[in-house]
């Protein structure tokens, strides 16, 4: 097999995980829209990551891989249902708890600007004074914070595993059909599904974050919850099959 060919089933094997909207997807627009192109960018490489993982075990050791996921998919199935749902109300919390904490802020500042109208003319003093915590770095809106969630995210969401037991492993048994080395091919198999994932994770990326940039403060606010009831929906398609 030249490298053409490897490198093509490997890149198919990866846009068949990647393109296809999903949980992961979902999230990672979301991410897009709220925080930006370059955070969003930066969850794109830790999926990438992850399916350049996959795609070495499909690679390594498909076959024995493929046939256990194929035995137990129908608990593959609730356990994709259930991470989806607890993803799904992680972020409906968060985004309460930030909505409820921008009201206070809001409020707080209200009450400042009406004591310093209200103040006497001179002597200035100190109103009130906002403080907020940066909280854990995972949950930090910074490109490195997004990959490593996203390393996460990936990593527990069996539908990834579930896709290249299926689609990644039956590409990967064509490597070395004819007589060449399947060492080469399969090394060269890994970096195309690698590419083509992070090109298409990049691509949304760029996407969600000219989205956001559209939609507004406003549009952003929503982001989460409509991600958190679609990731819902799709929790029950899993379910259903």
């Amino acid at each position: 097999m030249d490298v053409t060919s490897a490198l093509l089933l490997g890149a198919l094997a990866g846009l068949a995980v990647a393109v296809p909207v999903g949980p992961i997807g979902v999230l990672l627009l979301r991410e897009g829209v709220v925080h930006g192109t370059r955070v969003a960018i930066g969850a794109g490489f830790g999926v990438a990551t992850v399916d350049l993982l996959y795609a070495t075990v499909a690679v390594a050791a498909g076959a024995p891989v493929g046939q256990v996921v194929a035995r137990h998919e129908g608990v593959v199935r609730w356990v994709t249902a259930a991470v989806l749902v607890a993803v799904a109300v992680v972020a409906l919390r968060g985004w309460w708890r930030e909505r409820t904490g921008r009201d206070a802020v809001t409020v707080a500042v209200d009450v400042a600007a009406v004591r310093t109208a209200g103040a006497a003319a001179g002597a200035a003093r100190p109103t009130s004074r906002v403080t907020t915590s940066a909280g854990p770095w995972l949950a930090r809106a910074t490109p490195g914070a997004a990959y490593v969630r996203f390393v996460g995210l990936t990593i527990v969401n069996p539908a990834t595993l579930l896709i290249f037991a299926t689609v990644a492993v039956g590409l990967a048994a064509r490597l070395g059909a004819d007589g060449s080395s399947v060492l080469v091919a399969g090394a060269l198999f890994v970096v195309g599904a690698g590419v083509a994932s992070a090109a298409w994770q990049t691509v949304l990326g760029v996407a969600s974050g000219a989205l956001g940039r559209a939609v507004g403060e406003r549009g952003r606010s929503w982001a989460s919850p409509v991600g958190a009831v679609v990731v819902l929906v799709l929790a029950a398609v899993v379910l259903v099959g």
